[in-house]
């Protein structure tokens, strides 16, 4: 049983409460020396798209944020490979061409950590919402309302930089 989730979430049953706590944008993530290391300027849709796509979705598919916003575009991404959480990541990107999409966020954390390298997505694909999601039994708990302001207080502080 899990007392709250913080993510994207396409559209939760309704018995759960969703709350936004954030915004983000998305970038590229990709090894250093890819066609898409552009030295931090943005690529087109394109470009981005023309390459094959690791996709991190917790529910094991092959869809994220981004794939969404993609389709409001009428435009689809090639998900190569799909994987249910961050752990194999940097390895497989480092090795290959293949492109991820992740929030700024998470590919800053990465990209530091595992030496890869990130490119802004053009500035129309825009911010991906971030909701904290929890049952509704749990609405009227003191102590987890004590929990969601203590979520609420870090992500209002916290900024895309992951030092702070």
């Amino acid at each position: 049983r899990i007392d709250l989730a913080i993510g994207w979430f396409d559209k939760p049953p309704s018995r759960f409460t969703a709350e936004p706590v954030f915004r983000d944008a998305l970038v590229c993530i990709t090894r250093a020396g890819h066609a898409l290391d552009r030295g931090g300027q943005p690529a087109d849709i394109e470009t981005v798209l023309s390459f094959p796509h690791l996709v991190v979705s917790g529910a094991g598919d092959r869809k994220a944020g981004f794939d969404d916003m993609l389709a409001q575009r009428g435009r689809e991404r090639h998900a190569a490979i799909s994987v249910t959480n961050f752990m194999t990541v940097p390895d497989l990107l480092a090795g290959s061409d293949l492109v991820g999409v992740f929030t700024s966020r998470i590919a800053a954390f990465l990209a530091r950590r595992d030496r890869l390298t990130t490119t802004p997505l053009p500035a129309e694909i825009g911010l991906l919402d971030h909701y904290m999601v929890w049952h509704g039994r749990n609405d009227a708990s003191p102590r987890h309302a004590w929990l969601r302001g203590q979520v609420r207080d870090v992500c209002a502080t916290s900024s895309a930089d992951p030092d702070g």
